[in-house]
């Protein structure tokens, strides 16, 4: 509720009734990110799109790193988009205010969502910003390939996929894809954190350099999701 940022879905109210705790927020209409690539043709956004909405969540990222908050859930589901195409990261409920350790850990194991975790969170090791970092890189890759990259029949595997297993270059999946990008891509989603970028906001203005053109049209002509 003390985040209060443009792209951070605001809490209004939180409390219980009769037993059930609840939160009072925003509503929008758009639904989620997830919502929209299940609409989306091939499941993934144009460029233009993805360049917008991944600069608005690294925005509200980088605004709750600074304050010393890692949300470790951020995923497509955690991000709501209003009737103009705007993005807005919610539920914090795993979210962790940093300490000295670090360790953001649930009884010894991992916590968050297995597709959009990092090795070192999936692992249940030291973790911090650059875990979140590395979400967006998967949310990067997911929004311009339709897919996640790393699937597996368990969630432990996929932990394991993360750690273990080479990405699947992008434009296998889409050929459309730049390898200027691709190569965003692969920084993002580097296994150790120190071959990351180092922030959620240096991600996402790599990915408007790479974009070339289509970045310098983004506030004033990018079509609307």
């Amino acid at each position: 509720a003390k985040l209060e940022h443009r792209h951070i879905l605001p809490v209004y109210d939180f409390g219980e009734q009769h037993g059930v705790t609840y939160l009072a927020m925003r509503y929008l209409r758009g639904g989620t990110l997830k919502d929209l690539l299940l609409q989306a043709p091939g499941h993934r956004l144009s460029l233009v799109d993805t360049v917008k909405v991944i600069r608005q969540i690294a925005e509200a990222l980088d605004y709750a790193h600074a304050a010393g908050i890692v949300h470790r859930d951020v995923k497509p589901a955690n991000v709501l988009i209003d009737n103009a195409g705007d993005a807005y990261l919610m539920d914090f409920g795993i979210a962790k205010v940093l300490e000295s350790t670090g360790h953001l850990t649930a009884t010894g194991g991992a916590m968050g969502t297995p597709a959009y975790m990092s090795p070192e969170q999936g692992m249940g090791k030291k973790v911090d910003h650059r875990a979140d970092v590395y979400a967006l890189g998967i949310i990067l890759y997911q929004l311009l390939t339709g897919r996640v990259p790393y699937e597996a029949d368990t969630p432990y595997a996929v932990i394991i996929a993360h750690a273990n297993e080479p990405l699947t270059l992008p434009s296998t999946l889409n050929a459309a894809i730049p390898e200027d990008i691709e190569k965003v891509i692969f920084k993002a989603l580097a296994k150790s954190p120190d071959d990351r970028y180092p922030s959620a906001g240096s991600l996402a203005l790599a990915l408007e350099d790479a974009a070339g053109q289509f970045a310098a049209d983004i506030n004033e002509d990018a079509e609307s999701i």
